[in-house]
């Protein structure tokens, strides 16, 4: 079972697979490198009792989608590298739904006001004779 967020010193371990692989999740095209990290996470295990056979950068391949928060985005994460998960986000179904939703509604109230203000001022004009 993967452990997350392990502390170590100068830093966490995004993913632990006991009893050694290390992996750092980042976003896709991302400008921080995990590289500097992995090689900080390896090296402080050098010695250490809690990891008696220190740590390797991971090389077990994940590939999966997910439901973002509140299922408005899917996630889609992957093993890019050794040690390194990678995630894209895009906008969910749910969420292009409810964006299409909000335009109808605005539009179709947008009309009914633009009609009843129209009706208003007819209501108010004075009448030829």
């Amino acid at each position: 079972m993967p452990d997350f967020e392990v502390p170590v010193p100068g830093g966490q371990i995004d993913v632990l697979i006991p009893p050694s692989q290390i992996f750092e999740i980042k976003p896709l095209g991302g400008s921080v490198s995990p590289d500097y990290q992995l090689q900080q996470y390896i090296e402080s295990a050098e010695g250490s009792a809690a990891f008696p056979l220190g740590l390797v950068r991971g090389t077990i391949y994940f590939e999966n989608r997910i439901d973002g928060p509140y299922g408005l985005t899917d996630i889609f994460y992957f093993t890019s590298r050794s040690g390194v998960i990678e995630y894209e986000v895009f906008p969910s179904a749910k969420l292009i739904t409810l964006a299409i939703a909000t335009v109808v509604l605005f539009n179709s109230a947008s009309v009914l006001l633009d009609i009843g203000s129209a009706l208003l001022i007819g209501e108010l004009s004075p009448v030829a004779i």
